[in-house]
């Protein structure tokens, strides 16, 4: 009977042994994604009551969360800020393209007004002067008409 309660009881303390080394494996893979819960590990052979590790280790977690909403909110903020900044560049930009074409454009139409109007003035002059001929034609043809009347007189 020794021997079977022996057998028994190393089996059960190596049983023991997989549920420890299976919780500090879970421990250690939670610690490497979370260095900080290292921080908040009960010690079960201290003097401290479980109750008050408990209540000591919440209030560290509920600072840390806090402290890690405040960066990430900073963080935030500040990528906001740098978004909105670029947005309003970005938008300045494109009113310096908009307003540098429409001023392009504004000057293409004058041109164009300015090439109408000369056009116009070339076309004004050159009636002008044909008018001047045809009626300098007229008066000499005129006179001409009027000198051999006269001599047929």
């Amino acid at each position: 009977p020794d021997d079977d309660l022996m057998a028994e009881m190393k089996a059960l303390d190596e049983a023991e042994e997989d549920i420890i080394n299976e919780s500090t494996n879970q421990r250690e893979a939670i610690i490497a994604k979370e260095p900080f819960m290292e921080n908040v590990l009960l010690d079960f052979a201290s003097d401290v009551p479980l109750n008050e590790q408990d209540v000591k280790n919440r209030a560290f977690v509920n600072d840390h969360c806090a402290a890690f909403l405040e960066d990430a909110m900073a963080d935030r903020q500040a990528r906001v800020e740098k978004a909105r900044v670029d947005h309003f560049a970005r938008l300045d930009a494109e009113e310096e393209v908009r307003r540098l074409r429409e001023e392009e454009e504004e000057r293409k139409l004058l041109a164009e007004e300015e090439k109408r109007q000369e056009e116009v003035r070339a076309a004004t002059e050159e009636k002008e002067r044909n008018k001047i001929v045809e009626d300098r034609r007229r008066i000499a043809e005129k006179a001409a008409a009027d000198k051999r009347r006269v001599e047929h007189e």
